[in-house]
């Protein structure tokens, strides 16, 4: 999917989804929408049980996606404002069914406006920015036992990934008497990377896998290498991932790509290339032509071998002045593919695109007289 945040700056986003193997649904809930106030990216993990986790994951993000598209304000206000009312949508939701009583969800999201990148975070799902020079930075805190005991100096972050109690929440959506948000501003760049995702991805796979993996180009490619990472690392938990590439307005880029050089080799105009094989292929014929009149003219200068009469009366037997000679070309279309479109997608981002599709012909066609 390409899309462009208001201020001229482009994005391109792929998403990923899995219910993972151990989990019996996926409670992981995630929305890429355009909206009037910039470029939205959601992510929620959802708990509760069997139906209350995917239910409270999907009105967190409905709600937030409504709230900033209709509501006014700074990029933060709109988010700290959208937060708090998908907090209450859950609550409400509970109320109306009682079975869905105590289901809750992590948050992260992203509003983009330009090169202003505005995030709210609640739970342990995370945000990270992989700038074009290949540093990574970790831009949310994590609001879980293990990430406070972390913040306290108590447990390093290999320790905690290993703690018995990491899947503890301390803040969640769901929470009876409101929720605060973690607010944070970044700024980014043409080839800075932005990657939403819950524990189910970095629980299982370290930053510098994750560093790795998004370093990949296109991001769809990336995206779903990290969702098979944390698969082959064990997919104890539904895995969920968001990525969105920023490049600026006067760089296009196609949905799905190869990496720069790769296709930039494959954008080379075909079409010079078929204009410089006709050119050659006419001064071929051209110096044949010239070779083949020095011959005869040589040959009807030779008189120790052959009258120039009787070769003038050869070649006038031959082809009789004011004829014509058909010529039959069995074949002279000349294919020029543009290329080939990149197909897939996932449950709810749509990266399709398409290309052109061609065929251009010469001038010689099967049946065409050439007059001498």
């Amino acid at each position: 999917m390409n899309d462009q945040a208001a201020g001229g700056r482009g994005y391109e986003v792929a998403t990923g989804t899995h219910i993972g193997l151990v989990r019996n649904e996926n409670e992981d809930y995630l929305g890429v929408q355009r909206t009037r106030n910039g470029l939205l990216l959601v992510v929620c993990d959802g708990m509760g049980g069997h139906r209350g986790g995917a239910r409270a994951s999907r009105i967190a993000v409905e709600t937030t996606i409504a709230d900033v598209e209709e509501g006014s304000g700074s990029s933060g206000e709109l988010l700290r404002r959208a937060v708090m009312r998908a907090n209450d949508a859950i609550l409400q939701e509970a109320v109306r069914d009682g079975a869905l009583k105590g289901m809750g969800t992590t948050l992260v999201a992203a509003l983009l406006n330009g090169e202003d990148a505005v995030l709210a975070n609640v739970g342990d799902s995370r945000a990270y920015l992989l700038s074009r020079n290949g540093a990574i930075e970790r831009l949310t805190a994590d609001h879980s036992l293990v990430g406070e005991m972390v913040r306290r100096g108590e447990l390093s972050e290999d320790e905690a990934a290993r703690h018995p109690r990491r899947n503890v929440i301390t803040r969640a959506l769901g929470s009876p008497g409101g929720i605060e948000p973690d607010i944070y501003q970044c700024r980014l760049a043409s080839g800075d990377t932005l990657l939403l995702c819950t524990d189910g991805l970095h629980g299982l796979v370290n930053d510098a896998a994750i560093t790795e993996l998004l370093r990949r180009r296109p991001v769809a490619a990336a995206c779903d290498a990290l969702v098979e990472r944390a698969l082959a690392e064990g997919g104890t938990d539904n895995v969920t991932a968001v990525i969105a590439l920023a490049s600026s307005a006067d760089e296009p880029r196609d949905a799905a790509t190869d990496p720069p050089e790769e296709a930039r080799a494959r954008r080379r105009p075909r079409g010079l290339g078929l204009i410089i094989g006709v050119a050659f292929g006419a001064i071929a014929v051209i110096a044949g032509l010239i070779v083949f009149w020095r011959w005869v003219m040589i040959s009807m200068e030779g008189r120790d071998t052959v009258k120039r009469d009787s070769i003038a009366r050869a070649l006038q037997q031959a082809v009789p002045p004011d004829s014509s000679m058909r010529i039959f070309v069995e074949d002279s279309t000349l294919h020029n593919d543009s290329a080939r479109p990149r197909n897939g997608g996932s449950p709810q981002s749509g990266r399709d695109s398409q290309a052109p599709h061609g065929a251009r012909r010469d001038s010689v066609r099967p049946g065409d007289e050439l007059h001498w």
